[in-house]
């Protein structure tokens, strides 16, 4: 079984509604074991295998991971993110030799891109002309509640340019990109189709790709996930390959060796870089649904708090906290976090309890400096008022 077909398939429905799919919720495995590929919207006939591997990496974190790689020999990880070269991910792998040997490598994280200006050509004339109108509509998506952010397209060329996002259409190649700005080519790939499979990453694929390209990460990788959502790993379609089986009575609790692979897309990311801040969002553009990659009348992901409600369709534009990320991201060009910032937002101060010490009483020379905190509390409460009735909490 083509494990890229299945990725990319699936992340066509986990996490957007694809132009070609029906409006009710298409099961996505119609087999515990056999994934039925005509049923999908897009489909992929490369020969590229799933591998999971143990990294440990400042920007993924010490996890395991899935990953497939493109036909130009890319590693894309959880499902649609752009590691770099095998041997680039391979070197990063978990208890290996050649792991230590790269540690005191420089390492610098995907940033905000400078001045909010994303930078992107097409590859091709014949990309543009394919893709123009689904890219159209994912940036319009974007800028409609964040216009500071300037997507300045420059002319198509083929050539990898630093600090540049090259748009491509690389049949079966699936819809991937990198995370956030670097010095470095920037890229997204949105296949328009497969041999034998033909099928599109469309406008809601292309919206999501340019999440990853603006810097956000999966919502439902978050550290604090299993506090709002539990992710269900019994309820995890095995998708075996290479003639792999289950054994009876066996779920992806307990994987076997090819099978389960998808597990790793739902690994938790824990990792300096990561901003885990502010309300989870069950609704984002960057989460998956309920029955993503689940055994099919399952479900994957499953409300653990009465406040969320995991989303049983996909998402097609970004959420309000998608777009409060991005103007905590970006927030020397953002209006409303420079706003907040003139307000004195976010406050950091702390309500400290009341200090009952005898000295307080006596000779001030001896007091502690919580006897007197009861005005610094005042202030510390009016602040947090302000910023809050102000919608000024998502900067924390």
């Amino acid at each position: 079984m083509n494990l890229l077909l299945l990725i990319v398939s699936s992340l066509n429905i986990l996490l957007h509604t694809a132009s070609t799919l029906p409006t009710e919720q298409v099961p996505i495995f119609p087999d515990r074991d056999v994934l039925d590929i005509s049923t999908k919207p897009i489909a992929y006939s490369g020969n590229n295998n799933l591998s999971v591997i143990e990294i440990d990496h400042p920007l993924y974190g010490h996890r395991k991971v899935s990953y497939f790689l493109t036909r130009d020999s890319i590693a894309i990880i959880d499902g649609d993110i752009i590691f770099g070269t095998e041997g680039e991910l391979l070197a990063h792998q978990a208890n290996q030799p050649a792991h230590d040997d790269i540690r005191g490598l420089a390492f610098s994280a995907p940033a905000p891109w400078p001045g909010a200006t994303i930078t992107w050509k097409f590859d091709s004339a014949t990309t543009e002309a394919n893709l123009g109108a689904e890219v159209g509509v994912a940036i319009a998506r974007w800028e409609v509640s964040a216009p500071f952010l300037n997507f300045r397209q420059i002319p198509n060329s083929p050539t990898s340019q630093n600090g540049v996002v090259t748009i491509r259409a690389v049949a079966c190649d699936g819809c991937h990109a990198d995370i956030g700005y670097a010095n470095a080519p920037r890229t997204m790939n949105l296949q328009q189709g497969c041999t034998g499979n033909p099928g599109t990453c469309g406008p809601d694929q292309a919206t999501h790709e340019f999440g990853h390209i603006l810097g956000l990460r999966h919502e439902h990788q978050r550290p604090d996930r299993e506090r709002y959502v539990h992710y269900s790993c019994q309820d995890l379609n095995p998708s075996c390959t290479n003639g792999a089986t289950m054994p009876p009575g066996s779920t992806c609790c307990n994987p076997v060796a090819n099978c389960c692979g998808f597990a790793s897309n739902f690994e938790i990311i824990t990792d300096p870089f990561s901003d885990s801040s502010g309300i989870y969002d069950a609704n984002s553009i960057m989460h998956y649904i309920e029955s993503a990659f689940a055994i099919p009348g399952t479900e994957t992901l499953i409300s653990v708090n009465t406040a969320i409600v995991v989303p049983k369709n996909p998402p097609t534009n970004p959420s309000a906290v998608d777009f409060n990320r991005i103007c905590k991201l970006y927030a020397n060009w953002c209006p409303k976090a420079q706003e907040c910032r003139s307000l004195g937002c976010p406050t950091f101060c702390s309500i400290r309890p009341p200090c009952h010490s005898p000295r307080c009483a006596g000779d001030p020379r001896f007091a502690p400096s919580c006897c007197d905190n009861e005005g610094d509390n005042a202030d510390c409460r009016q602040q947090k008022r302000l910023c809050t009735s102000n919608g000024c909490d998502f900067l924390r």
